[in-house]
Order: structure tokens, then C-alpha cells, then sequence
């Protein structure tokens, strides 16, 4: 997938990132933080709907910068991606006056899963690169999101029309969801301790960092160069 960075995260690119492990505020923190340095703002669906326990000032981060770009609960179907074959989609969907790059870039995204196309269309313009965050892929079942989220075509497709895609996986995503992602961190986050203080640690994707070890969210924030104005200057409220 990509390569190693020096410093900071890398944006002449899009990219992939799977955040996993404890503390959904720290999670949901990253994901944001990885979508901003991109666009200040993003497309952002959370797959566990109302069960999701941020800290306030996270859930403003989240709130803000998916204002009117938010879907608020993800049928599973919509993970799946379109079973409609190409030939099809091609006839029915493609209009022949299209150049041919074209043609083949609408054919992928119609081939997308729904959930995908729904969020990249909230955007007013899309041909700009774009973030989506996609928070707790571990609501649905392991089949469906190792088919969707670990498909080397939905990285392809995102990569191709200049989408970054940001995932939060509460616990231990399989190797396979991994190895699908150009970036992997892992986060532990204790009960009883600020999310600001979670322990921070690559993966996949940033050897070339002192991520290589466990550092803390604020150390780890600046390591990858994202935005410090998102971070709260004394104790998260």
C-alpha cells in the first residue's frame, strides 16, 4: 500500500485509515483529526447509531465538521457493495457521450456500496478531495465488514476519486481488515484516564515515526502534524 512517512501524515495522496482498540473518544478524535488535515469538512456515519459515548468536546469536533454531512444510522445492506453487474450499470446508468475515463470512474462508483455513494453526494463539490469517517465498523457482523471495508475494489474506487476513508473499530479488527487499510493505529484508552492521555501506537503505515512506539493522543496528534486547534488547550471538558 503506501509508503513509510517522516513526519507528519501524508496528504499527496488519499489515503486509508483504520483506528482500532479502546476509548471511543480517542478513536473518533483521530479519525476526525486525519479527515481535517484534508478538508475541514467531512462526510461522517456512525454504524453503532445511539450507542456512542463521546466526550462532549469530541462530539462537537464530530458534529461540527460533519455539519449536514451526518448520517446518523447505517443500515448493514448499505455496506454491501451494489449487485447489479457492470454490464448493466454500464447500459442503464452510463451515458455514451462520456468520455471513457469517465465512463469507467461512474461505473466504479456505481459499483460502490450505497452507504459510500450516500455520503460522498453530500458534498457540493465532490470532484474536490474529500474525507469520510466512518466510527465503530465494528457494530455489524465480521463477514459483512471484512466484504466491504477490506475490499481491495472500495479502496481503489475511494483512492481513485480522491476520497480519504477514516474507520474506528472498537476491540481487534481480523488481519485481513488490517492489511486493507495503508494505515493502521491502535489506541488504549483505561477507563478512569483522559481521552487526551490514550496511548497511541502504528501499526501499519507510519514506521518511519516514533509511533513506533505507544505515545500519548496529544504527543501522537503532533507527530502525525494534525490540527492542534482541535484539541482542547488544558483538561478535556
Amino acid at each position: 500500500m503506501s509508503s513509510s512517512v517522516t513526519s507528519g501524515f501524508p496528504l499527496a495522496e488519499p489515503q486509508s485509515i483504520l483506528v482500532f482498540g479502546s476509548g471511543e473518544s480517542a478513536m473518533s478524535m483521530l479519525a476526525a483529526g486525519f479527515a481535517e488535515r484534508v478538508r475541514p469538512e467531512f462526510a461522517w456515519a456512525n454504524c453503532s447509531g445511539s450507542t456512542v459515548t463521546w466526550e462532549r468536546w469530541v462530539a462537537e469536533i464530530m458534529e461540527r465538521g460533519s455539519e449536514g454531512r451526518c448520517t446518523a444510522t447505517v443500515d448493514p445492506r448499505e455496506l454491501r457493495a451494489s449487485a447489479i453487474p457492470t454490464p448493466v450499470v454500464r447500459r442503464l446508468v452510463v451515458p455514451e457521450s462520456l468520455p471513457g475515463e469517465l465512463q469507467e470512474r461512474l461505473v466504479e462508483f456505481a459499483g460502490l456500496p450505497p452507504l459510500f455513494q450516500r455520503l460522498v453526494s453530500k458534498f457540493s463539490a465532490p470532484e474536490d478531495p474529500t474525507s469520510v469517517v466512518l466510527t465503530n465498523a465494528d457494530a455489524f457482523q465480521s463477514p459483512l465488514v471484512e466484504s466491504s471495508l477490506a475490499s481491495a475494489r472500495l479502496h481503489a474506487a475511494l483512492r481513485r476519486e480522491r476520497i480519504t476513508l477514516s474507520v474506528t473499530f472498537r476491540g481487534h479488527p481480523t488481519s485481513t481488515l488490517k492489511e486493507a487499510f495503508d494505515h493502521v493505529l491502535r489506541v488504549d484508552s483505561p477507563r478512569g484516564i483522559p481521552w487526551v492521555d490514550a496511548r497511541v501506537m502504528s501499526e501499519r503505515g507510519f514506521e518511519a515515526t516514533d509511533l513506533l512506539l505507544p505515545q500519548s493522543l496529544r504527543a501522537a496528534w503532533a507527530i502525525l502534524g494534525l490540527n492542534p486547534q482541535l484539541l482542547p488547550a488544558g483538561p478535556p471538558g
